[in-house]
């Protein structure tokens, strides 16, 4: 996407440069805030437009938090046909609520925009692009799949190549010096992919006829995706050396996190072996219960710049923003999955092999917050 920005803008200036000129006009109070004179269009339908492509970085420290309080449910299955043995086995993950935190995500990020406004009718339109640079980020669970533990612990996972974008498309109108209106839509992304849990989740349940072993879940983790579409309105002020703006609209969240849970071995089951070569159980789990939100809400966002002239036609501003996002409404959690129940007798083994599903639904919440701080530079032509 950044790519094709680029080449859209490339050839835009390459439209615009044969037909401009020096316009010896003053610029409009409250609209056009820099002292510098710009060079505008005098073609076409862009006549006495001013052309402002702009480059940006910055530091963005990214906070949310999801919350899933479904019923807590056990999923049962008989794996082995006629016995009503190990059934509560079936499924580890089961049906459970959730609450998960994304940690320590503190972004470089950088942008690219274009804006094209007219002076005399007072309008403006723009369109940006930001991204983080891959990072690793932190994930905890306080509440969670127990997965053996009762009360469950707390996990923690590291997520590597944590991305945030965003893509920014609107307009503005002067209504006065100083005073303007503002509205446009957002949509913004969020994603990441977490394994490592700490501690990695376990249980002794597997028994020989001496000692009791342990089955660990090392590959216990899932991904993190995160959509919100939002469209808004606001009011911008201006003065000679800055600009602010206050954004209010909805948030339309589409979340997704598949937790996965896959064991090769066995995990629960008894053998006598060395001593006899007879053993029963289950082993070779693959389930994965998938936590999903998508509802509207709200956000409100505020920024300012403050601009200052290198010379003219070349403008660097220094800028802030904060901006806090809620959602609330019905979550979903489906939980789908397969195991195999055996029974082995010297060298002849038998499979059950056994699938199931589940799922629940329950009033969840997404809380996200984000603050940001950065320059940027741009050319007015």
């Amino acid at each position: 996407m950044v790519k094709t920005l680029l080449v859209a803008l490339s050839a835009l200036l390459i439209v615009a440069l044969p037909a401009v000129s020096v316009a010896q006009m003053t610029n409009a109070p409250g609209f056009s805030f820099s002292p510098a004179q710009p060079i505008t269009s005098s073609a076409g339908y862009f006549s006495g437009c001013v052309f402002e492509p702009t480059l940006t970085v910055g530091y963005k420290r990214l906070g949310l938090n999801f919350n899933s309080p479904v019923a807590a449910r056990q999923v049962l299955r008989e794996i082995f046909p006629g016995f009503p043995l190990f059934q509560q086995y079936a499924s580890l993950l089961d049906v459970y609520p959730l609450d998960i935190k994304l940690e320590k995500a503190n972004l470089l990020m950088g942008g690219l925009g274009l804006r094209i406004s007219n002076p005399r009718s007072g309008l403006a339109g723009f369109f940006n692009v930001f991204a983080s640079s891959p990072r690793s980020v932190s994930l905890t669970s306080s509440t969670g799949p127990g997965i053996g533990q009762i009360p469950p612990e707390a996990v923690s996972w590291s997520g590597s190549q944590f991305q945030w974008s965003q893509y920014d498309l609107g307009g503005s109108y002067r209504l006065r010096a100083g005073l303007g209106v503002i509205g446009g839509v957002k949509f913004e992304r969020s994603s990441v992919k977490f394994s490592e849990p700490e501690p990695a989740p376990g249980y002794t349940r597997f028994v020989s006829l001496f000692r009791r072993q342990t089955a660990t879940f090392p590959n216990y983790g899932g991904d993190f995706q995160l959509l919100f579409t939002k469209p808004y309105v606001g009011i911008e002020v201006f003065g000679s050396y800055f600009k602010g703006s206050l954004l209010v609209g909805a948030a339309n969240a589409d979340l997704r996190i598949p937790l996965r849970l896959n064991h090769r071995g066995a995990y629960i089951g008894f053998t006598l072996r060395p001593f006899l070569p007879l053993g029963f159980g289950v082993r070779n789990l693959a389930e994965q219960a998938t936590y999903s939100m998508k509802q509207p809400g709200v956000f409100v966002e505020a920024n300012l710049e403050s601009n200052f002239t290198v010379r003219q036609g070349l403008d660097i501003n220094l800028w802030v923003q904060g901006a806090v996002t809620r959602v609330r409404g019905d979550g979903d959690v489906s939980l789908n999955g397969k195991t195999t129940g055996f029974f082995r007798i010297f060298r002849f083994p038998f499979r059950f092999p056994t699938s199931f599903s589940d799922g629940a639904t329950a009033e969840s919440t997404i809380n996200q917050y984000d603050l940001g701080c950065g320059a940027n530079a741009s050319l007015r032509f």
